[in-house]
């Protein structure tokens, strides 16, 4: 606060706890790795940007965001092993982490919706309406 003052700001209590809310919603969960946390902080600066953060979206982009990380270390696992196994019987199989990174894809890809975060979710907050009614009730 005595840094506003300085440059002839005065901050209300309002204010303050307004801004401190806000660095709070930009700072990852310590519970998130390295990878993790990256992929916040995108994100977060990403929907502040489009006005869509919230305190209420903290669960869901903590869950996304460690669905991410474990998604980029299987991706990067299947770069250096088969896609295609072979089991102690001979038999070909699809390399568990194949079905565990599409699994991944596919939760990130409803968390992204579920966050607004993607073009077609996007165009449906955009387009959705409240419906008016006319003050003379002829809707």
């Amino acid at each position: 606060m005595d840094d506003e003052i300085k440059r002839g700001v005065k901050v209300t209590g309002d204010q303050e706890d307004k801004e401190q809310q806000e660095k709070s919603l930009f700072d990852p969960p310590e519970s998130l790795n390295e990878v993790a946390q990256k992929e916040w902080v995108r994100l977060v600066h990403e929907l502040h940007a489009a006005k869509l953060m919230a305190d209420t979206y903290r669960t869901a982009l903590e869950v996304y965001c460690v669905t991410y990380s474990n998604w980029v270390k299987y991706v990067k696992q299947l770069e250096t092993e088969d896609h295609v196994i072979m089991t102690q019987h001979n038999n070909l199989i699809q390399n568990p982490l194949v079905g565990m990174a599409n699994k991944a894809a596919i939760l990130m890809h409803k968390y992204l919706t579920e966050l607004g975060l993607t073009p077609g979710s996007r165009g449906k907050q955009a387009t959705i309406k409240p419906k008016q009614s006319s003050l003379w009730g002829d809707d």
